[in-house]
């Protein structure tokens, strides 16, 4: 089936964005690529990152999206939800974790928060920042998407 066309007045925009850390720990990825599609009110992100060894404490945050995050009071629903996978890039060591989670936008902020898969736990930092053994270890890779709503 064919792509319906946007509609008059709607804009689209599409670029690139850089996943930073937002945990506070200032934390530097050895990679960190997105790209993001706008239409209207709503973007889609899309992230890569490579993590360095770390056993800092707090959780997955990160920052930097192309748009701030609606604020809408009725359950932040606005915020956005997506999916985030993460692993070793080639060096056999995985994160002490299992590989998918969820991504939240933060309400009146460019941040999104990683949580483990079913969302009722927020996913800490000295998890991604080591292997299988609790051993800190660069080189995990975390990727995500996110579609949120924009202020």
């Amino acid at each position: 089936p064919a792509f319906e066309a946007i509609p008059a007045g709607v804009t689209q925009t599409v670029g690139t964005w850089t996943p930073a850390d937002g945990s506070g720990n200032g934390l530097t990825f050895s990679t960190a690529v997105g790209h993001y599609v706008k239409t209207g009110s709503l973007c889609t992100v899309f992230a890569h990152t490579v993590w360095p060894a770390t056993s800092a404490s707090g959780n997955v945050r990160f920052s930097g999206l192309p748009f701030t995050v609606k604020n809408i009071s009725d359950g932040n629903v606005c915020g956005g939800t997506g999916r985030a996978r993460w692993g070793p890039v080639t060096t056999g060591y995985y994160p002490n974790a299992g590989g998918e989670g969820l991504v939240f936008g933060l309400a009146n902020t460019t941040n999104v928060d990683l949580y483990y898969a079913f969302g009722t736990a927020a996913f800490p930092i000295s998890v991604m920042g080591a292997d299988q053994s609790g051993v800190d270890r660069a080189g995990n890779i975390c990727t995500f998407e996110l579609t949120y709503m924009v202020e």
